[in-house]
């Protein structure tokens, strides 16, 4: 490590050492929360404080929205997660990305309708929420649940 590092407002928070200037800017460029579609679109950078800022000015303005399985489940960057028009949103959930084959969606319950991350957090959730038949489990019919 360097023995000399600049001041950072979060360094000591996330014990980090930031060597010069071009790296703290690198990193706050990273963390920042800011809109694609109006740098994009008008070539202006729009930078939010938080996450749920940016999210509520993409569906104010842009009419784009992201999803909030992914946003709760998955630990990314904001500049990694994807945002979606309501119709794209809605293939999202339902059979995943057309770029993206290792994502088919995301499962839902059968009985509440209630969509999961994946299926084990749907299987978390039938085992939690709904009834499990452990008389079919004892026979060897696994997974038989009831509303």
């Amino acid at each position: 490590l360097p023995q000399d590092y600049v001041q950072h407002s979060e360094a000591e928070k996330h014990k980090i050492k930031l060597a010069d200037d071009y790296v703290a800017r690198c990193y706050d460029n990273y963390l920042a929360h800011g809109c694609l579609m109006c740098e994009r679109t008008k070539g202006e950078k729009r930078i939010f404080q938080t996450f749920p800022l940016l999210d509520q000015h993409m569906y104010m303005v842009h009419k784009f929205e992201f999803c909030s399985i992914c946003v709760e489940n998955l630990n990314l960057f904001t500049r990694e997660r994807r945002f979606y028009s309501q119709r794209d949103l809605q293939i999202h959930l339902e059979t995943g990305d057309p770029d993206d084959k290792s994502h088919k969606g995301h499962p839902q319950c059968l009985f509440c309708s209630e969509r999961f991350l994946d299926d084990d957090f749907r299987y978390q959730h039938l085992r939690r929420i709904h009834f499990f038949c452990q008389i079919c489990d004892a026979d060897g019919k696994s997974n038989y649940f009831f509303a």
